[in-house]
């Protein structure tokens, strides 16, 4: 996982320096809180405008990430993504653009993680297990399973419900916890 945790940890920093919020999401939030998994790319959500991102792309490609200031306009315009490509690695960063307030809170409310080679700055475990079970497929729910068995008791659970009625998901994960409960106990 060397490669792509640079493309990540390169990421970061870059964000960091041109002073642009970011927080990664998908793969890497789960290795972060829960089981590790493979993954092809670093998923991740921006907050930027518009007077960031000349500043943003120099960021970027003094840590060997390249990608396009008129594919980042198209993003926010049309309020897509981006495709950051890591020279050094092959590996790449999709990054989505936060619109929505929640999308900009999530953004917000990311954590510093260290790790070997640098940090990142994650989606909190409760966000992410709510966007897994929103998401529901079978490898999303795999994901916020593991996430929720990993953090156990450390998992705040009022936020974790707060999200999922803002989410439309509470009895999605009710269910969840309480499988990962009933399998913690053996029954």
């Amino acid at each position: 996982m060397p490669g792509i945790e640079r493309t990540a940890v390169a990421f970061t920093r870059a964000c960091e320096r041109a002073n642009v919020r970011s927080v990664i999401i998908g793969g890497f939030a789960v290795a972060a809180w829960g089981e590790p998994r493979a993954t092809r790319d670093v998923d991740a959500l921006v907050s930027i405008d518009q007077t960031q991102i000349e500043g943003w792309v120099i960021a970027l490609k003094e840590e060997s990430l390249t990608t396009d200031t008129r594919d980042i306009l198209d993003g926010l315009r049309e309020g897509g993504h981006v495709t950051i490509f890591d020279d050094e690695t092959g590996y790449h960063v999709d990054a989505k653009f936060a619109k929505t307030a929640m999308e900009h809170e999530e953004v917000a409310s990311g954590i510093d993680v260290e790790l070997p080679t640098g940090r990142l700055r994650v989606v909190p475990p409760e966000e992410a297990v709510a966007f897994k079970v929103k998401f529901g497929t079978p490898l999303d729910l795999q994901d916020a399973r593991s996430i929720i068995a990993r953090q156990g008791p450390a998992l705040d659970q009022a936020r974790l419900l707060s999200l999922g009625i803002r989410l439309g998901i509470v009895d999605g994960i009710r269910s969840l916890v309480d499988a990962v409960e009933r399998a913690r106990k053996g029954s």
